[in-house]
């Protein structure tokens, strides 16, 4: 009797080792935990927003950027949070998009003056688009291009070398997990070089950015890019300062 309790036991914690295992690789806060979180958006209006507002509004209690074949855009279109700079943080929201490509662009600069080769705001992006083509992967462009795609865990080193280091997931499954034109929620983390992209759970990818070109601080803005027609919404803006 003794030995066969003792057996159930010895079970019992092995089966609990390894349902611990993923959290082990993956030690974040559960996202239900909303301890030192700051709304963003009062669910009105614009009220600490910039941004181009025959672009940008509020339709039926969510922030939408929105675009149409009779007025197409010439350039990226930004709505810029005007709360201050954001160095390490995690931020959650749900976004919904139709067509097109969007973008939530963190540690932002505005372009410099003169300068005609950048978007209005650069930064790295936690993407996203219509396809799933880029939903999920870390973007800087006009500068350093595709930093981590869905699915890969990357580093870049001091010399601003890239290098694959394991993965997240299967890209493909992880697409999968992606509603279409339906609400997702979006959860970005970043503690100096190391930025985690979450979508409704599921970690899509990770970087370690020791390059030093990278940003340590700047705005956080969304994004109506270029292109076809298209609408891309957003609600439930939290951000807590790390």
């Amino acid at each position: 009797m003794k030995r066969a309790r003792f057996g159930l036991i010895l079970a019992t914690l092995l089966f609990c080792g390894r349902a611990a295992a993923p959290g082990a690789e993956n030690p974040m806060p559960a996202a239900s935990d909303e301890e030192g979180f700051q709304s963003l958006f009062n669910g009105r209006d614009l009220e600490g927003w910039s941004g181009d507002r025959t672009i940008w509004s509020v339709q039926d209690g969510v922030i939408t950027g929105q675009t149409t074949k009779a007025a197409p855009l010439k350039e990226n279109s930004y709505l810029i949070w005007e709360g201050g700079q954001i160095a390490d943080f995690e931020l959650r929201l749900s976004y919904r998009l139709e067509n097109g490509n969007s973008g939530i662009y963190c540690r932002a600069h505005r372009r410099a003056a003169g300068e005609k080769s950048a978007d209005p705001v650069v930064a790295w992006q936690a993407d996203i688009d219509d396809k799933h083509e880029w939903t999920g992967c870390i973007m800087e462009w006009t500068v350093r291009d595709r930093l981590a795609d869905r699915g890969q865990v990357v580093n870049i080193d001091e010399k601003g070398k890239k290098k694959v280091t394991g993965a997240t997931g299967d890209p493909a499954k992880l697409a999968q997990l992606v509603k279409t034109r339906d609400w997702n929620d979006y959860r970005i983390l970043a503690r100096g070089g190391h930025i985690t992209l979450f979508i409704n759970g599921a970690r899509m990818c990770e970087l370690q950015d020791d390059d030093p070109r990278r940003a340590v601080s700047g705005l956080l803005a969304l994004q109506v890019h270029v292109g076809p027609p298209m609408k891309v919404q957003f609600k439930d803006i939290r951000l807590r300062k790390l």
